[in-house]
């Protein structure tokens, strides 16, 4: 079984004395895209922001590459190898696309064909043509791509996508649909993707973890869940996907 990159074990977190996530197992592996399917308000985004460091935890253990990461700041978490692309890109925007960029940029593990600028740049050569333009007056879709440029640039062994395309014009989703699916499946970019398009995530993820009310209700391969039409009414209000 090869190494895991990122392990989580009995995770219980929330927020003050509420709780919202009990008892969550999840691994993903190198080259994996595995997706986290439920309801709006089902524990999605906080478990991304308890695997970063965000919410910490109050039970169970976080691995990265094997190293217990404690309730270590978020800061650490992304050093050692997780990176993020919020919900609402949330991109720094009174810099410019190269400073969103470069401010970022680092190498910790020594890669040597590293994310750097020309490399997001090729992935997204829209950017390129927006460089010395503020990042707050990108569209929605360019604020997508710098922000999953970004998170590029820090090198993650895993990232974290909350919401890919959300509120993103439908040429813009299959623009980034289409990054996701090839050009960093290829490049063997491990992820945790989170989005409201079933038919997309199945089509692009290799496995499934669908949670309700804070809990891994199911989990299985994306070919698996796709035949299962009660699981996906169930927990996910769908009775078929839509291409």
């Amino acid at each position: 079984m090869a190494e895991q990159l990122l392990e989580l074990e009995a995770i219980c977190s929330g927020y003050g004395s509420i709780q919202v996530l009990f008892d969550i197992d999840l691994t993903i592996a190198p080259g994996e895209i595995v997706g986290l399917m439920g309801r709006n308000g089902m524990g999605k985004s906080t478990l991304l922001k308890t695997i970063l460091g965000i919410v910490p935890h109050q039970q169970g253990t976080r691995r990265v590459m094997g190293k217990v990461m404690g309730n270590l700041p978020s800061h650490a978490v992304a050093r050692a190898g997780i990176g993020y692309v919020p919900e609402g890109r949330q991109v720094f925007p009174t810099l410019n696309v190269r400073e969103n960029l470069v401010c970022v940029e680092a190498n910790h593990r020594g890669l040597s064909e590293p994310w750097n600028l020309d490399r997001v740049l090729d992935l997204f050569p829209r950017l390129g043509q927006r460089m010395n333009q503020l990042a707050g007056t990108l569209s929605g879709g360019e604020q997508q791509m710098l922000a999953i440029g970004r998170a590029l640039m820090t090198n993650p062994l895993v990232m974290l996508l909350d919401e890919a395309t959300e509120g993103l014009a439908p040429l813009m989703r299959q623009e980034v649909w289409h990054v996701l699916q090839h050009n960093l499946r290829e490049a063997g970019q491990a992820i945790l993707l989170v989005d409201q398009n079933p038919e997309a995530m199945l089509r692009i993820c290799d496995r499934q973890v669908i949670l309700n009310n804070g809990q891994v209700v199911w989990r299985g391969p994306s070919k698996m869940l796709h035949q299962e039409p009660e699981l996906m009414e169930r927990y996910l209000g769908l009775g078929a996907t839509h291409s």
